[in-house]
């Protein structure tokens, strides 16, 4: 039996700065939201901009280095499986999300004028890679 095929390529800007949450298991957990804008002529001829939000799961030493390299309007391409969370609120309804559990990120690079500002350095290839939960290799 083969495994139908679950593969997203995002590319966006971060939402908000992150922050690290440890587990009792001992496992690190970043939630990422990224705005992916999509720029079009309307009916009218007239630029328009259309935003969609995606929330992205990432996982261990990934989202320490997402939380240690990227700030607010950053820009990252992230690979990974979309998901779907159900959940019971505290009224008792019932809340539904899809969410992008993180294989893969890269931090998109800075430009110039925001390096210079900010006095901020690049982080090495090799931090830009993603881990799978459960499985540390690709």
């Amino acid at each position: 039996m083969y495994n139908d095929l679950n593969s997203c390529l995002l590319e966006g800007r971060l939402t908000h700065d992150l922050e690290i949450k440890e587990l009792a298991g001992g496992s690190k957990t970043c939630s990422i939201s990224i705005a992916i804008n999509r720029y079009f002529k309307d009916r009218n001829g007239s630029d328009a901009k259309d935003t969609t939000f995606i929330d992205v799961e990432v996982w261990n030493t990934v989202a320490e280095n997402c939380v240690k390299y990227l700030k607010k309007g950053d820009s990252v391409r992230v690979v990974g499986e979309l998901r779907y969370n159900t959940w019971t609120r505290e009224d008792g309804s019932t809340a539904h999300k899809h969410y992008l559990a993180c294989q893969h990120i890269e931090f998109r690079p800075k430009s110039n004028a925001h390096k210079a500002k900010s006095g901020e350095e690049e982080p090495p290839m090799k931090e830009m890679v993603g881990e799978r939960e459960g499985n540390n290799t690709y």
